[in-house]
Formats: C-alpha cells, sequence, structure tokens
C-alpha cells in the first residue's frame, strides 16, 4: 500500500524511497505470547502508490523495535523509537527534526488484536493556492487498530496535494473499505487501519492511514546485537495533536465527495 496514503493528510502520494524486498520467508514471526522485553524487527507493507487497497505484497528493509509487557495480562506493547519513524518510516516526508513521537502498538496477546498504534509530529509542507505557494508546519496524529473497519475515499485535491480521505464503510457508496487483519502469529502479518488527523492554517483533515500493515519478527543473533548497540530508547511525544474523539476549536474540513 502507498506509505502517504497512509501516513499524512497534505501531501503527495508517493513511496517510502526505500529498498523494496518480498514478504520475509525465513524470518521468525514475533511471538506474543513471549512478553519479556527484547528488540524485534518491523517490516512495513509499500505497494504501489496507485492501488492503495493492496494487501501483502512487497515490504521494506526491516526497523529495529522494541517488545515489553504492558502492564496488564495478556498485552504486550511494541515501540518503534522516534528516530526510526523520523529517518526510516518518514524520511522524505518533511518531519520537523525532533517533533516525532515513538510509534507505539498495543496488543492483545491472546487475540492478536491491535487494540492502538499511534503516533504524532510535525512535518513541513509546501501547499498552494492558486498561484500562491508557501510552507507550513502540519501537526499530525495517527491512530490505527484492529478493532473497528475504515475505508477510504478516490483522492482529491486539496491545497495543491492529492489526498485520500479517511471513510467509514457503513456510509455505503464511494467508500473503499480495507480490512482489519489481527496478527497472524503463523506469519507475523497484521493490518491494523484507521487514519491521521491534521492540523494546519486553523483547518483540520482526517485522512485514510494504512501504515498498519506490516509484518513483525524475531531477531536472532548477530541482527539482535546490532539492534541493542544501535536502537534508539524510546521516548516521549514531542508535539501534541488532537486524536480521535478530542474536541477542539479546530473548524474541521467537510468530507470529500
Amino acid at each position: 500500500m502507498p506509505f502517504l496514503s497512509r501516513a499524512l493528510l497534505l501531501c503527495p502520494l508517493a513511496s517510502l524511497g526505500l529498498a523494496l524486498a518480498p514478504p520475509p520467508a525465513a524470518a521468525e514471526p514475533m511471538n506474543l505470547s513471549d512478553t519479556r522485553p527484547r528488540w524485534v524487527a518491523v517490516r512495513f507493507e509499500a505497494s504501489p502508490a496507485d492501488a492503495p487497497g493492496r494487501l501483502d505484497a512487497s515490504y521494506d528493509e526491516p526497523i529495529p523495535a522494541r517488545l515489553e509487557p504492558d502492564g496488564a495480562p495478556d498485552r504486550v506493547r511494541v515501540t518503534i523509537p522516534a528516530l526510526s519513524v523520523e529517518s526510516g518510516i518518514l524520511e522524505k516526508q518533511g518531519v520537523r527534526p525532533g517533533s516525532l513521537s515513538d510509534f507505539v502498538w498495543h496488543f492483545d496477546a491472546r487475540t492478536g488484536d491491535v487494540l492502538s498504534a499511534s503516533f504524532s509530529g510535525v512535518v513541513v509542507r509546501h501547499l498552494g493556492v492558486g498561484v500562491f505557494r508557501f510552507d507550513t508546519d502540519v501537526e499530525i496524529r495517527t491512530e490505527l487498530n484492529t478493532l473497528a473497519a475504515a475505508g477510504f475515499r478516490s483522492p482529491a485535491q486539496l491545497f495543491g496535494e492529492e489526498m485520500v480521505a479517511y471513510c467509514d464503510p457503513s456510509e455505503g457508496k464511494g467508500c473503499t473499505p480495507v480490512p482489519a487483519i489481527p496478527y497472524d502469529s503463523r506469519t507475523g502479518y497484521v493490518n491494523a487501519v484507521g487514519f491521521v488527523d491534521a492540523r494546519a492554517m486553523h483547518l483540520t483533515t482526517r485522512s485514510f492511514s494504512d501504515l498498519g500493515e506490516a509484518r513483525f519478527e524475531e531477531l536472532e543473533g548477530e541482527a539482535l546485537r546490532s539492534a541493542e548497540l544501535d536502537g534508539a530508547a524510546p521516548g516521549t511525544p514531542a508535539v501534541s495533536a488532537p486524536g480521535p474523539g478530542v474536541a477542539t476549536s479546530t473548524p474541521t474540513a467537510p468530507p470529500l465527495p
């Protein structure tokens, strides 16, 4: 699935620009029932930009993530450090340096459901109205899970940028549903779906986010030692942006047709 339909509101659809690889076959899938703190790896799905509904086709290079118990029975937290989000997942998206939070996933170890997966930050976008072009900061917050349905509408233009609007499949016509798929312990595959809220210039928009499609795997031997040496420690959110259900005085953009 194309990265930028998953990530941001006001951005052109684009691939990550990282080397792609077929779905990993040899690596052991992440074991959710093993709650020992350790480094694991995640590969995000990255299909062509013109196919936002395509699933499980091609993958980016693995990124280290930290697995830990989540403080409740049968719950596991997997944290992708902010540095990896900035330098890897959002490498070409104009991130305001140091603004991103960790990308934190909360799993139900019994069912494989993603209870939530989220991160926030600031990106700089080059927008336009007519002949006028300008740079502006855009606050973003992505929210994903496998518990609720999600879908997208046909791409539309907003401030000179192409965006893929989020929609609820129950709305019917014009909303293409994307299935939420809990974590599969046999393959490491998961597809958490949801949206990204973004705020700029007193305007908030909500676009479809497919950054929740990924494969999680265990690290062993040299790969594990490398992750332990090079992995950035998980931190705290650097930016506060409106999340789902949070009231704000910022007007919300009307749904796209």
